[in-house]
Formats: C-alpha cells, sequence, structure tokens
C-alpha cells in the first residue's frame, strides 16, 4: 500500500504553491503516508479545498478515491462519479467551490414535496428557514449514474445564475455517496399552477411577460431550460409585489460544452413536436422547443388545466397525438380565462408552429408580450 500511495502522489501540492519550503513537511507527509486511513487524515487537516482536490486527482485506484471521499466528508467537494459521469464532462473538480457549505451548517426540516430520487424539504441556515433540495445518490449503477449527472448539471447551471426571474442559487452541501443537496430561498407561496389557483385574481399577463424575460435571460447565458411548466416556477410575494421565479435545472442544457448533450426527458403535455419523434433517434433540445414549452405554461396558467387535458390521454398516446399536429383549443375570453385574448393566442400559435426555426426568438416574444402588455396597460417593468 505503501509503495502505491508514493506512486500516485506525483507533487500533490505543486498546483498550490511554488514554494518549497513552506511546503516541505505537509509534502514528507504525504509520501510516508503508509495507507489510505493516513492520507484521510492528513486530508482532513487541511482546510484549502483546491489543495484537496489536487490531490485526490491523483488517487489513481477508485477504490481509494472513494474510501477517502467517504471517509473526508465534506473536506473535499468531490462525489463518488461513474466512469460515464466523468466522460461526459461532468467533473466534479468544477463544481463551484465557493458555493459549498459544510454540512453541519444545514439541519434539514420538514418535507415538502417527495419524488423518485429527491425530495424537497424546509432547513434551517444561518439562522433562516431556506428550501433543501435532496437530491439523492442511490439505485443501480445505471441509475446511479442517471441521479449523479442531472444533480451535477443542476448544480453546474443553476450556481451560475443570477436574474430578477431566476430561483436564488443560496449554495450546496454533500452527504457522501448519499446526497446533493441545494439550497435556496424558501417561498410559501408555492409554485405558479399552485398560486394563481388559490389567487386567481393576480395579473397573469404580468407573471407570463416575466416568465419570458427568465427564459430570454437563460438563453443569453447559452442555457436552455428543458423542463418549463407550472410546476417548475416559483412564485415569490415580497413588500406587495408577485414574482415568478424559474428553477429546477435538472434537465437544463449548456450550449456547444461537453456533457450538456442532452436528450429530451421532459414532460410530454409541454414537449415540442420535434422532442416526441423516435426513440430510436431522439432529439436534442433546442431554443425552440424551450419557446413551445413557453406557450403552453402560458395555457396552463391562464386556464387552470395542463395542455391537452381534455384528452384523456396517457403519455405514449399524448406523444402520437402531439406530433400528429394536434394543438390545445382556444378557450376564448371567459369568466375563468381572463385576458387570454385574441392577440396573446396568436403569439402562442407562432411559439407552436410546426417547424421549431419558424417560432419566434425568446426575445422576439419578449418583445412582442410587452407591447401587448403595453396596450392593455398591465404595468411590466422594462428589465435591465
Amino acid at each position: 500500500m505503501r509503495q502505491r500511495i508514493v506512486a500516485v502522489l506525483v507533487a500533490p501540492w505543486a498546483v498550490a504553491s511554488s514554494d518549497p519550503i513552506t511546503f516541505w513537511r505537509p509534502t514528507y507527509k504525504w509520501c510516508v503516508a503508509t495507507d489510505v486511513l493516513q492520507l484521510v487524515a492528513l486530508m482532513s487537516s487541511t482546510r484549502s479545498v483546491p489543495k484537496q482536490s489536487a490531490v485526490l486527482t491523483k488517487i489513481r485506484q477508485p477504490s481509494d478515491q472513494r474510501r477517502v471521499q467517504r471517509s473526508t466528508h465534506l473536506t473535499a467537494p468531490l462525489l463518488p462519479m461513474t466512469d460515464s459521469s466523468q466522460k461526459q464532462g461532468l467533473d466534479p473538480l468544477s463544481l463551484p467551490h465557493a458555493n459549498l457549505i459544510p454540512e453541519r451548517s444545514v439541519k434539514l426540516l420538514d418535507h415538502i414535496i417527495r419524488v423518485p430520487h429527491a425530495e424537497v424539504r424546509k432547513a434551517r441556515y444561518n439562522g433562516s428557514e431556506v428550501c433543501a433540495k435532496v437530491l439523492h445518490l442511490v439505485g443501480s449503477s445505471c441509475e446511479r449514474g442517471v441521479c449523479e449527472r442531472r444533480a451535477l448539471r443542476e448544480l453546474k447551471v443553476w450556481s451560475s445564475l443570477q436574474h430578477d426571474n431566476v430561483l436564488p442559487f443560496i449554495g450546496y452541501t454533500l452527504i457522501p455517496g448519499r446526497a446533493l443537496i441545494l439550497l435556496s430561498p424558501l417561498h410559501v407561496s408555492g409554485s405558479a399552477s399552485d398560486y394563481l389557483r388559490s389567487c386567481p385574481d393576480v395579473n397573469h399577463l404580468r407573471l407570463v411577460t416575466e416568465i419570458a424575460e427568465g427564459v430570454d435571460y437563460l438563453h443569453g447565458q447559452d442555457i436552455i431550460h428543458g423542463d418549463l411548466k407550472g410546476a417548475n416556477i416559483v412564485i415569490s410575494c415580497q413588500r406587495g409585489r408577485v414574482r415568478p421565479l424559474l428553477c429546477d435545472f435538472g434537465l437544463s442544457k449548456i450550449v456547444g460544452l461537453k456533457g450538456f448533450t442532452t436528450v429530451a426527458r421532459g414532460t410530454v403535455p409541454w414537449m415540442a413536436p420535434e422532442l416526441l419523434g423516435s426513440k430510436e433517434a431522439p432529439c436534442l433540445l433546442t431554443w425552440s422547443s424551450d419557446i413551445w414549452a413557453w406557450g403552453m405554461t402560458v395555457y396552463e396558467l391562464f386556464t387552470g388545466n395542463i395542455p391537452y387535458h381534455d384528452t384523456d390521454m396517457r403519455d405514449p398516446a399524448l406523444a402520437r397525438h402531439i406530433v400528429g399536429g394536434h394543438l390545445p383549443v382556444y378557450p376564448g375570453i371567459t369568466a375563468s380565462v381572463p385576458g387570454l385574448g385574441p392577440e396573446l393566442w396568436q403569439l402562442l400559435q407562432k411559439c407552436w408552429d410546426r417547424y421549431p426555426n419558424h417560432r419566434p426568438s425568446s426575445r422576439n416574444v419578449v418583445e412582442s408580450i410587452r407591447a401587448l402588455c403595453e396596450h392593455m396597460s398591465c404595468g411590466i417593468r422594462e428589465s435591465a
């Protein structure tokens, strides 16, 4: 074991400092470590995340690396990644170290919602209640690989975003080998779809305009959301202002970045027809598929129903229905659907064009709906 440790720890401190005197003693200790447990003890005494990460990359035996990661707990922000996750470019060493929160600083509280491989809970951090999205890294090798890729994708995308209509990211913590926990502000108003059911008098047009602004911001950052719908939009009610916040970036795609060539796995009623075609040749997410989903989200929020609710079809049949060119039927302006006039419906029809290249860009959508809002005097702010 000693020979293995010495062989793999080649100049571990070189990336951290070029001062041979300052790091002579710790380097010597690393090189004479006789087993992995001594390596763990030394790593635990080192608080610098870059130094720990640099050393862990020198451990070539996967079993030893996993053992070190489990034993060091949160001293290094590494997940026990599967080979497929690493090959796709989702390298844990590239995670945002500045957002890492010690596990002991976060106390998980009541459950809010549970879904397969994840749960949303209240939590306490820095004396305040926050929202904790717990992504479980468990299951078979295949399931675990999917969970890891989705967890890292969401962390990588979300931590890079800052906009009035994107849910703020506070930070993340790790339960080694078990879960990745993402923290955000707690908004008790819930999702956009739930909120509008309980508060139907809210200005729907202003909300969907701000949702479009959030999508336009994402596209400007070369990010495709990939699963836009009412359930993935949180409502913030602060100082009398109702504001929609985009969230849930587990299926998002960073355009042009290795590891983010995301095959569509969204929610069928909101998915564009090109994403629902052949399983043998699945289509990748595009800007245009987000625009389609935005249109379906507008329909959902104005009517209070999911798209195609009147068909009573399950996903496989509904997918064929959508690919066949069927669209939601215009409900008209009724007491239950105020504000969904012919001008807005015409914009939705453009967003649902069968040909992706014919759909408007997010910038065009924002400009069009702002003009509509100005015409209706619903008080939309200009974004910076």
